[in-house]
């Protein structure tokens, strides 16, 4: 009976051995090196995806900022042309109104450039003609010199009198009684001769003697006293009235 209760006992302590060895976790050294190489993998692999990632993140946003570039380029390339040839048109419409619009008229063919410089000229010579008119008829400050010259002093100087015998120095400009200009000395080298003695026309020596240096005077020559029925060459016309606007220079 001792015997047989012994046995029981050792079996049971036998059972409790096995029992308390089954009760560990069932992992071998090898499985536990490859469960850590496993999360190693993964960590590394995730960070090179997000390495990844971010890299492509940068070579969309450098091309985004090229593709900008490029397109303000090509923005300023065309604001640069646009401004050319608006500057072109522009030079080309103040060139068309310096010379003036040709007429659709091809009879005509002029330029209004042309017509407006003719317009300005023949409104002076309108003036210079209605002016000599008005002295030639008779102007009530003319005064009729024996010989039928008449003067007008335009301005009165202050100098020494222009005598016969004595050496005068002056500008003047010659006009016929259409406003044409047929002779003139206006700067430089003034014109000079001895007045009174028959070097020019008989209605300069009588015309500008008694001016003082600095006087203005205009003189209205008759043929009798000019260049008579034969004129004077292609710009003296014969029998024609003579008009002078003589300013005395100095006299010597």
């Amino acid at each position: 009976m001792n015997e047989s209760s012994s046995e029981e006992a050792e079996e049971l302590e036998d059972t409790d051995e096995t029992d308390e060895e089954l009760s560990f976790p069932i992992i071998s050294s090898g499985d536990s090196k490859c469960s850590d190489t496993d999360s190693t993998g993964s960590y590394k692999e995730s960070k090179k995806l997000k390495k990844n990632k971010t890299r492509d993140s940068n070579v969309e946003r450098k091309n985004v900022k090229a593709n900008s570039n490029v397109k303000k380029q090509q923005r300023n390339i065309k604001v640069e042309e646009s401004r050319k040839e608006i500057k072109t048109t522009g030079a080309k419409i103040a060139g068309i109104s310096r010379k003036g619009t040709t007429s659709k008229d091809k009879g005509t063919g002029k330029l209004n450039g042309d017509m407006s410089e003719k317009r300005r000229k023949k409104k002076n010579k309108e003036k210079s003609i209605t002016e000599n008119m008005d002295i030639a008829q008779g102007h009530k400050s003319l005064k009729t010199l024996p010989g039928g010259t008449s003067i007008q002093d335009l301005k009165v100087g202050s100098g020494p009198q222009a005598k016969p015998g004595k050496r005068v120095h002056i500008l003047y400009t010659g006009k016929l009684k259409s406003g044409k200009i047929f002779d003139s000395v206006t700067s430089g080298k003034p014109f000079q001769f001895t007045l009174g003695k028959g070097e020019v026309i008989a209605g300069f020596d009588v015309g500008i003697a008694g001016m003082k240096v600095g006087s203005k005077r205009r003189l209205v020559i008759p043929p009798s006293q000019g260049y008579g029925k034969k004129g004077s060459g292609a710009k003296i016309p014969p029998s024609s009235t003579l008009i002078f606007e003589v300013e005395l220079i100095a006299i010597s």
